[in-house]
């Protein structure tokens, strides 16, 4: 694809990739700590992550990662790798029930849900980073992503701001 003037080449489906926000490419509030993906990769998922918002919006992803912790609550065939809403729907409806097993409290939960599910960036960002917390029992540190990223952090990098 070619670049439009003045900015720099689109790629289909917008949104960051992973590699993207490794490499500081993408704008401050679509990024994740370096800590929090090298976690998201070293998870060794069945589908890479090639473009964050959209690849988390059908809840599949997010069922996947928590099925490495809890393989018995969380078993993949009962989720639907795709797109349509009826996919989104049911696959985020199942990993609330899910969620509410395992001790999971995502914060403003519907909320959270509904813009994942519309591929919200700052969304996806605080599921991720809350999912992290939550499964690993680590803060991410803003000062991790203060020297990676700069001046300007997220405050979506602050897990549980409003």
């Amino acid at each position: 694809a070619m670049a439009q003037a003045g900015g720099p080449a689109r790629r289909r489906g917008g949104g960051p990739s992973i590699r993207d926000m490794q490499s500081g490419s993408a704008a401050p509030p679509q990024q994740l700590s370096r800590e929090v993906l090298r976690w998201l990769q070293g998870l060794d998922l069945a589908y890479s992550v090639r473009n964050m918002r959209r690849d988390f919006s059908n809840g599949f992803l997010a069922a996947e990662i928590f099925s490495r912790y809890f393989p018995s609550h969380f078993q993949m065939h009962a989720f639907e790798n795709g797109l349509s809403q009826v996919k989104k729907t049911n696959n985020w409806n199942l990993s609330r029930k899910l969620f509410a097993k395992v001790g999971f409290v995502l914060l403003d939960e519907q909320a959270t849900i509904d813009a994942v599910m519309a591929s919200d960036s700052d969304a996806v960002i605080s599921f991720i980073n809350q999912a992290y917390t939550f499964l690993t029992t680590r803060e991410v540190r803003p000062e991790a992503a203060k020297k990676l990223f700069g001046a300007e952090v997220s405050r979506e990098l602050k897990v549980g701001a409003p």
